[in-house]
């Protein structure tokens, strides 16, 4: 997929904010609920048995939102041009193609602006969302070491947005989002 093609599917279902998750949630509260990784909201994984309990609430998350076996773009938002020698292992990973050549209204999105700094970048795969093939990455999302990242459902427009600490989820059809809820339900965030 190029920039291109990724940008006319983002706009369908997303017109009014860029690939970010903090300007998901301010323009788009309505889709958003969050899960935590770990019993009582704690946000890091200190032995084996919550580094599991960490991944198998991540993927069954993903595969609920996003589909199990779905075509999904994987986006990572950098800053500060934070590309070349120094892209993470998971842009080489996914083999992601990192481009600068984003929106005016991504740039000027207040919480990309702040978070990011003035040179923000993102890169963006496609690729296939099945349980248990983003475990690394959800690991090194879930101990701090990742760039802001999402992966996102072109057909249905739903994204799961892990970060340190659990999960932003945003599911278009209310349906849906709710059903997701109502299974989710011991892990939802108060």
């Amino acid at each position: 997929m190029d920039l291109l093609e990724f940008l006319e599917q983002w706009s369908i279902w997303y017109p009014n904010g860029p690939p970010f998750r903090p300007s998901l949630r301010q323009h788009y509260p309505e889709r958003w609920f969050r899960i935590h990784s770990l019993p009582d909201g704690k946000r890091f994984a200190k032995t084996e048995a919550e580094a599991a309990e960490m991944l198998q609430r991540h993927n069954v998350s993903g595969s609920r939102v996003l589909g199990e076996s779905s075509t999904v773009a994987v986006v990572l938002a950098y800053g500060n041009g934070y590309r070349g020698s120094q892209e993470s292992e998971s842009v080489r990973t996914l083999q992601a193609i990192v481009s600068d050549d984003i929106p005016a209204m991504w740039r000027e999105d207040l919480l990309v602006a702040d978070y990011l700094g003035e040179d923000i970048a993102f890169a963006i795969a496609t690729t296939t969302w099945r349980t248990g093939r983003f475990d690394r990455l959800i690991q090194t999302v879930g101990d701090g070491c990742a760039a802001p990242l999402l992966f996102f459902n072109m057909e249905n427009g739903n994204v799961y947005s892990p970060y340190d600490g659990g999960a932003d989820l945003f599911v278009c059809e209310s349906s849906v989002r709710a059903d997701i809820q109502r299974a989710s339900e011991k892990w939802l965030a108060g």
